[in-house]
């Protein structure tokens, strides 16, 4: 029977605990150099004991305790046959010893426990750590059996001599064979001198692995980090060995080596490094092809190496650092194939900003049966001013391109300086006032021809807000400058505008404020390019807010509204409009709507911008949507101010969803001409679900007015993942263009599973883009740790799917 005596211990730590402020250094105490020490916890925390057996204390201290202890103590909790010890020496456990704690559990021939800042020593211990001691970045536990193990109540770890594994067999499939581990949580897991075990084989000894702990979405690795196989036109089959290191806390590389069927051997260089604090980013999915600076990166990325150094492989480069980048082939130097980047990004103060970002491109591409060569360099500058405080924010541009190809050239220098100011702020009254001037100068010809455009743009903006009304101050103009031999351009100038917006139900008071109504007011000169017009305009508006006629099951409301405008030249017009909707509720969530449409417009204008599109027409939408199982919606419009011989109505739109099951789902979606009497596109997806993760999505997207059975099915889609025994997966996605008759994308991976680790092969095949590649990828990983895997992305790595929803 389990005797309680924490009162008893509770009165001998007060008699220690002056002895305890630093622990005295022997053959039974760990140094504490090797601990991480916390904050000492307050001495007044009592133990909690239970005994199965004798026990005695002698006059020093020494507790001597046989046939079975429990001990728990800060989060703690150890269990033994056996245990010998004082408070001010720490304690000793053996026969069957035991240690548990948040994140840890684990047998050991003995465990050595300090009181005084819950620090412990395990020799030969066999045990388990928990993913919650490593920040979601694990889904499965660990298994450890090594040498020694120390810890402390912290979390902090440190084992020699051990090996790990997340395999639950006797013989584990794989396992790592470490020299010595130390993990500090929720920051980071160091392992040294890391032998890796596959199948009994050894593989590979890595002097030092650094896992971080502390980012709030782990990092995903990618199936591109391994080496990539594939085919494509420009260099044939190939294969990719990427390797990405660490050069200390703020710098790394990235060496790539490309091995290629038609232009040998190539290479892919980068250095990163890292200037001031970084902030944290959120990136798509497929960032690393739209921002890539090299020529033939992989649409993907090649994942982190590090917490601070996330982006090696993708051409992006840090917050605040810097990334400089080469790619090319040996065989051709540096004149053809060949890229070179360099970025820097900088926050300096609190307040500013600057970005440096140059690239080199020299590229030859197979076009038909021969090939195009070209040149580009781009040069871009930016600094930013930002000051919240004072209500300013400013931005300089600068931005240099030229291009050289075969008979083609062209250079062009673009500039920005923009500056905002916002002032008498004062509850709901604010005042902004923003300037900008763009200066563009082009310069491109071939063939003995050239052509010039240089022009500069100014921009002025004054915006007043307060309660009552809005008013704004615009002015803008483009000026050429110099001959301009490469035909005008230009845009809208308002020399000036300046607008009123008066909305009554804003007043405080009165019986305005009753009224529901926009009132605007604008008066400004205008030249138009294109029409050669320069002139006045004058506009008188009022429009009324959506009025309410009936509320309930039946719902109607109407907005009105009048504008005239009338221009310099002698030309005026007005504007009638009226738009009323009417929701009419059936049982839950079903019913329709109609909406009625009435614009008005009459005169005329000497403006392209300004000109006024007439509208008469009414638009029906309803829907059955209360059952689970079955639903269905409509759309139709008709136009009330068609003239004979044109077609008044809209197309009629109906959608069909049926699910029989949960894991059955049919959608059907049909477009009909109602003024020819035909269909013209049916749309419809089966879904299926089932155990162990099957999915399946069949689409087909008819067009019944093209020729021929094959034709008529424009796209025949599908989706899968079929399971297959308990250790084999078949996932693919597939696109079939019925028009041309192929395939437009082909993705194909077989996965086997091992309990602890997964092989996946993946096959894709994806044209369109402007250079189709044919590639395939073979990786073996640990399915304890995140991963994402690249499947069904297409050229431009954007996400591939049939069409309707998606199977996960």
């Amino acid at each position: 029977m389990p005797i309680v005596v924490s009162l008893v211990l509770l009165k001998l730590w007060a008699l220690f605990a002056p002895l305890q402020a630093s622990p005295p250094v022997s053959s039974s105490t760990p140094p504490p150099s090797a601990f991480f020490h916390p904050p000492s916890p307050p001495p007044q925390q009592p133990f909690q004991i239970h005994l199965q057996g004798p026990f005695s204390i002698s006059p020093d201290g020494v507790y001597h305790v046989s046939g079975g202890i429990s001990i728990s103590y800060l989060g703690t909790t150890i269990s033994a046959d056996r245990m010998d010890g004082s408070f001010k020496n720490g304690f000793l456990f053996s026969g069957n010893a035991r240690i548990e704690r948040n994140g840890i559990s684990a047998t050991a021939d003995t465990i050595f426990f300090y009181p005084p800042d819950g620090s412990f020593r395990l020799g030969n211990p066999h045990g388990m750590l928990t993913p919650s001691l490593f920040n979601g970045n694990i889904y499965s536990p660990i298994f450890l059996k090594g040498q020694e193990l120390e810890g402390n109540q912290s979390g902090y770890l440190f084992g020699q001599s051990l090996s790990a594994t997340t395999c639950t067999l006797p013989t584990p499939h794989y396992q790592l064979q470490i020299g010595s581990a130390e993990l500090i949580p929720y920051q980071k897991l160091t392992l040294r001198k890391v032998s890796i075990f596959f199948f009994g084989v050894k593989l590979l000894t890595l002097p030092e692995l650094v896992i971080p702990l502390n980012q709030r979405l782990p990092k995903r690795p990618r199936t591109n980090y391994l080496p990539e196989f594939g085919q494509n036109i420009d260099e044939g089959y190939f294969a990719r060995f990427p390797y990405a290191f660490a050069e200390g806390r703020d710098a790394a590389g990235l060496i790539r080596l490309d091995v290629t069927q038609k232009r040998g051997i190539g290479y892919r260089f980068e250095q990163e490094y890292l200037a001031g604090k970084q902030t944290t980013q959120t990136t798509p999915t497929n960032e690393a092809y739209s921002a890539d600076n090299g020529v033939l990166v992989s649409a993907y990325g090649y994942g982190s190496i590090g917490n601070r150094l996330p982006r090696l492989g993708t051409g992006l480069g840090p917050t605040n650092g810097g990334l400089f980048s080469l790619q090319g082939y040996l065989s051709q130097g540096f004149n053809t194939n060949f890229s070179a980047s360099f970025k820097h990004q900088q926050n300096i103060g609190s307040n500013n900003r600057i970005a440096i970002d140059s690239e080199l491109q020299r590229n030859s591409y197979t076009f038909g049966t021969g090939t195009v060569s070209y040149d580009t360099q781009t040069t871009r500058f930016d600094f930013n001013h930002t000051d919240p405080l004072h209500g300013t924010d400013g931005d300089l541009t600068l931005n240099l391109a030229t291009s050289f190809s075969p008979g083609f050239f062209s250079r062009q220098l673009t500039g920005s300086l923009k500056q905002d100011f916002l002032f008498g702020s004062s509850g709901s009254t604010h005042n902004s006032l923003s300037f900008d001037l763009e200066l563009s100068d082009l310069l491109s010809g071939g063939s003995g021809l050239s052509s010039k455009s240089e022009r500069l743009d100014e921009n002025f903006s004054y915006q007043h807000d307060s309660r009552e009304y809005a008013l704004s101050l615009v002015a803008n103009g483009s000026t050429p400058i110099g001959v301009q031999t490469g035909g005008t351009f230009g845009v809208l100038q308002k020399l000036p505008e300046l607008k009123m917006d008066v909305n009554t139900y804003r007043f405080r008071g009165g019986w305005l404020q009753k009224l529901p109504a926009t009132l605007e007011l604008g008066v400004g000169q205008y030249s138009e390019p294109g029409s050669e017009v320069n002139t006045d305009r004058v506009l008188l508006g009022l429009n009324t807010q959506p009025i309410t006629l009936l509320t309930g099951r039946t719902e109607l409301t109407t907005a009105l509204g009048f504008e005239q405008r009338f221009y310099g030249d002698g030309a005026a017009q007005y504007r009638l409009h009226d738009d009323m909707h009417l929701r009419q509720h059936i049982a839950g969530r079903s019913g329709f709507d109609i909406d009625y449409v009435y614009d008005q417009p009459e005169g005329a204008t000497p403006f392209y911008f300004d000109q006024l599109r007439r509208s008469h027409y009414l638009s029906f939408d309803g829907g059955y949507l209360d059952d689970p199982h079955f639903q269905f919606t409509a759309r139709v419009g008709y136009d009330l101010t068609h003239s004979p011989g044109t077609l008044p109505w809209q197309s009629l739109s109906t959608r069909l969803m049926w699910r029989p099951s949960p894991s059955v789902r049919f959608d059907a979606t049909q477009v009909y001409d109602p003024n020819r009497g035909r269909f013209f596109a049916l749309v419809n997806q089966l879904s299926l679900r089932g155990k162990n993760d099957f999915g399946l999505d069949i689409l087909a997207n008819i067009d019944p007015q093209q020729p021929g059975i094959r034709r008529k099915i424009t796209q025949l889609n599908t989706q899968f993942s079929i399971p297959i025994g308990r250790a084999w997966r078949i996932n693919g996605l597939y696109l079939y263009n019925g028009l041309t008759g192929s395939f437009t994308a082909q993705n194909l991976q077989i996965i086997h599973d091992w309990d602890c680790l997964e092989m996946s092969l993946t096959y894709t095949n994806n044209v369109g883009g402007f250079r189709p590649e044919r590639a395939f990828y073979l990786s073996i990983r640990i399915t304890a740790f995140p991963f994402f895997r690249a499947f069904g992305y297409g050229p431009a790595g954007q996400a591939l799917g049939t069409g309707i929803g998606s199977l996960y």
